[in-house]
C-alpha cells in the first residue's frame, strides 16, 4: 500500500538530513526535512482518500513520527553543542516514549479508542515539526533564540496534550 511506503520513506529521510546538516547544507537539510513533513499529512490523506486505512498503517505513522522527530531531536543538540536544546529534547523524547507506552497499555485493555491521536496531539506534532525545522537553520545563528521559543511552546504542548489524554 502507498501510504505504508510514504510512512517508511519518513524514516529514511532522516539519515540524508543528518548528513546534509553536519556537513553544513542546513537549507538542503530543511528542504529534505519539510518533505518528510509532508509526508506525515500525505500518508494518511492518501490512506483515507483509497480506503486504505489499516492498523498497520497506523502503528507505521505512529514509528515513523517518532523515529522522524527523536532521532534528530537527539542529533540537534549535540551538533549545535546546545544544553538547552538538549534540555527541550530529552523532555520530549520522554514524553514520546511516556506517550507510546500509555497508548500501548489501552490497547493492551481493549481500550482501542482511548489510543487514538486527538487534535491536541496532532498540534504537538505541528509545532514539533516547525520547532524541529528552525533548528535546521537557526541554531548556527544569532537567531537561535527563536527556534528556543518555539520548543518552549512545543514542549508546553506536548506535556499539557499528555496530560489532557491521560485525563480523558
Amino acid at each position: 500500500m502507498i501510504p505504508n511506503v510514504i510512512s517508511l520513506s519518513r524514516i529514511f529521510l532522516v539519515l540524508p538530513i543528518i548528513y546534509l546538516i553536519a556537513t553544513g547544507n542546513e537549507y538542503l537539510a530543511l528542504l529534505i526535512f519539510l518533505l518528510g513533513c509532508l509526508t506525515d499529512f500525505m500518508d494518511g490523506f492518501l490512506a483515507r482518500k483509497y480506503n486504505q486505512e489499516s492498523i498497520l498503517g497506523e502503528n507505521l505513522d505512529l514509528l515513523a513520527d517518532k523515529l522522524f522527530i527523536c532521532i534528530l531531536l537527539v542529533f540537534l543538540p549535540f551538533h549545535f553543542d546546545n544544553f538547552l536544546l538538549l534540555f527541550f529534547s530529552i523532555l520530549l523524547i520522554a514524553r514520546e516514549l511516556t506517550i507510546g507506552s500509555v497508548r500501548q497499555y489501552f490497547l493492551s485493555i481493549n481500550l482501542a479508542e482511548k489510543s487514538k491521536v486527538n487534535f491536541l496531539g496532532k498540534s504537538k506534532t505541528f509545532f514539533q515539526m516547525i520547532s524541529v525545522g528552525s533548528a535546521i537553520i537557526f541554531m548556527s545563528t544569532s537567531y537561535e533564540y527563536i527556534s528556543l521559543i518555539l520548543f518552549s511552546i512545543t514542549l508546553f504542548l506536548a506535556w499539557f496534550s499528555l496530560f489532557i489524554y491521560l485525563r480523558n
